[in-house]
């Protein structure tokens, strides 16, 4: 079963207080370095300042590469459910073998589609290409283009 959110709770607690804490530090260096007037005063305070910003930017950076990880994951358990789709030809028992013909694998649409700046080119049909408009192209047209198989509907 997928996660409902990219992010879990502890993701949230964690990038919450750095944020917290980095923008907290930054306030007080600010503040601290602007009632100074002799540039050597405000040195420390300004350092301060610079640790909150890095601090703030971590917690900003680990939810980025959170929410990436949890994207990623979740494309590969779409891809190998689309591939084991594709290799397993379910005929359930109760059916007789006059039937299992017509249970066959379905044909899949031999229409090739991408968007134009997309690195991958997909069936038709495929499930990460559904509602799109975008143009059908022969495979040797995708493949000219610099583009590659999808890897869920294995065109």
């Amino acid at each position: 079963m997928v996660a409902a959110t990219l992010w879990s709770p502890a993701d949230l607690l964690v990038t919450t207080i750095l944020v917290a804490v980095g923008v907290c530090l930054w306030f007080v260096g600010w503040y601290s370095a602007s009632d100074k007037l002799v540039e050597g005063d405000q040195v420390v305070s300004l350092n301060v300042a610079a640790a909150g910003i890095m601090l703030a930017g971590a917690g900003l950076v680990s939810w980025f590469l959170n929410g990436r990880r949890a994207i990623r994951s979740r494309r590969r358990l779409l891809i190998e459910r689309r591939r084991a789709q594709l290799r397993t030809e379910q005929v359930p028992e109760s059916v007789g073998a006059v039937h299992a013909a017509s249970l066959a694998p379905r044909s899949y649409s031999p229409v090739l589609v991408a968007g134009p700046d997309l690195r991958r080119y997909h069936r038709e049909d495929c499930p990460l290409a559904a509602g799109r408009d975008w143009p059908a192209a022969a495979r040797e047209q995708h493949e000219s283009a610099g583009r590659t198989p999808c890897g869920a509907c294995l065109p």
